[in-house]
């Protein structure tokens, strides 16, 4: 009907800029810009949903911005591997969609490594990660075995004791 075309066109743009910026609660920090937006193809058709008892819906996507008010630098890619992989990885194991794993996977291949003080330390210890991936993979290693003393179960720790 031509107002479910007008919401999808005009409604939902006419909400976003009314919601959007988002600053962090001090105000001072952090700003998300909200853009442009487009609905995703659909993975089920509605009669396949209907019969599965499961819901018929298509992935609103939104060009979304992060903006650290401190320094001006806009924060894409740190959103991207933050929020918007691990819910799509969420959505496609929900969903058992194999190929959208995959594809929340190839993202974090193609982004550039992340940069704080826990991959800093890993580069001290001689372990660099090459790519987004393998820098949420260091992080992970460092919540569940390093700030759990659990160096013997990891090959990463393992390595480092052996080479005392």
């Amino acid at each position: 009907s031509e107002s479910w075309k007008w919401f999808l066109t005009e409604g939902i743009k006419e909400e976003l800029i009314q919601i959007s910026p988002i600053d962090d609660f001090t105000g001072k920090n952090w700003q998300l810009m909200l853009g442009d937006h487009s609905l995703g193809a659909t993975t089920i058709t509605p009669r396949l949903a209907q019969k599965k008892g499961t819901t018929y819906s298509s992935p609103l996507k939104i060009r979304a911005t992060l903006i650290n008010k401190r320094t001006g630098k806009l924060l894409i890619d740190s959103l991207i591997i933050n929020v918007v992989v691990p819910i799509l990885f969420v959505y496609a194991t929900t969903t058992q969609n194999e190929e959208l794993k995959n594809k929340a996977i190839q993202f974090l291949e193609k982004l550039i490594s992340e940069k704080n003080t826990i991959l800093l330390n890993f580069e001290k210890l001689g372990v660099k990660s090459k790519n987004a991936l393998q820098s949420q993979a260091l992080i992970e290693v460092k919540t569940n075995y390093c700030s759990q003393k659990k160096c013997l179960n990891c090959s990463i720790g393992n390595n480092l004791i052996k080479s005392i």
